[in-house]
C-alpha cells in the first residue's frame, strides 16, 4: 500500500512504473520470438497487465505536473514523452485481431 498523494509524485514512484512498463512490453515482444510460448501466451493478458501500470504511471505525471506548478516538490520524468509514445502505440494494437509484434 503506498500513500497517495504524496507518494504518486515522488520519482521512486515514477520510475518503479516506468520501469515496470517497459518490462511489460519487453516481455510481450520476447514470449513471442519461439512457438512453445506462443502456445501458454495470451495476449490479451499482456495488454492488461500493461494497462495497470500505465494508468497509474499517465496519472502520476498529470498530478506531478500540478505539484510543480504551484511550486511544490514534484518528478518531472524526462521519460515521460516516450512512455506516452509507448501508450499511445499499445492502444493502437490492443483491440481486434491485431498482434503487436507481426
Amino acid at each position: 500500500h503506498v500513500q497517495q498523494p504524496w507518494s504518486t509524485v515522488t520519482m521512486v514512484y515514477i520510475v518503479v512504473h516506468e520501469v515496470c512498463l517497459r518490462f511489460e512490453v519487453l516481455s510481450m515482444y520476447l514470449l513471442t520470438t519461439r512457438q512453445s510460448y506462443l502456445e501458454k501466451y495470451d495476449e490479451k493478458m499482456a495488454h492488461k497487465a500493461c494497462s495497470q501500470v500505465m494508468e497509474p504511471l499517465l496519472n502520476a505525471y498529470v498530478q506531478a505536473r500540478e505539484v510543480a506548478k504551484h511550486g511544490e516538490q514534484a518528478y518531472l520524468s524526462p521519460a515521460e514523452p516516450y512512455i506516452r509514445r509507448y501508450t499511445i502505440l499499445l492502444l493502437l494494437v490492443g483491440g481486434g485481431a491485431q498482434k503487436v509484434f507481426e
